[in-house]
């Protein structure tokens, strides 16, 4: 497995805030200055709206679930 590049790191960040916007759970002008700053500093842009309480993790992990395709597991479920 390799590690993720600014690149992709940068895609998995503009197809995240596409699918939020699709989705119904952001708007694109909201999310603009944060895909900005994901870019400027390397942080995936669901690290700053999860850090920033900004969107629920459910949603986000969802979102990124189903982009890659996988299903989203809830591990604090899980005992």
């Amino acid at each position: 497995m390799s590690p993720l590049t600014q690149t992709s790191r940068t895609e998995w960040s503009t197809q995240l805030a596409q699918a939020l916007v699709q989705g119904g759970y952001e708007t694109e002008s909201n999310l603009a200055p944060l895909l900005a700053e994901s870019r400027a500093t390397g942080q995936p842009l669901a690290t700053l709206l999860i850090g920033r309480n900004l969107a629920l993790p459910g949603v986000v992990v969802g979102a990124l679930a189903h982009l890659a395709q996988l299903p989203a597991v809830d591990l604090a479920g899980m005992t």
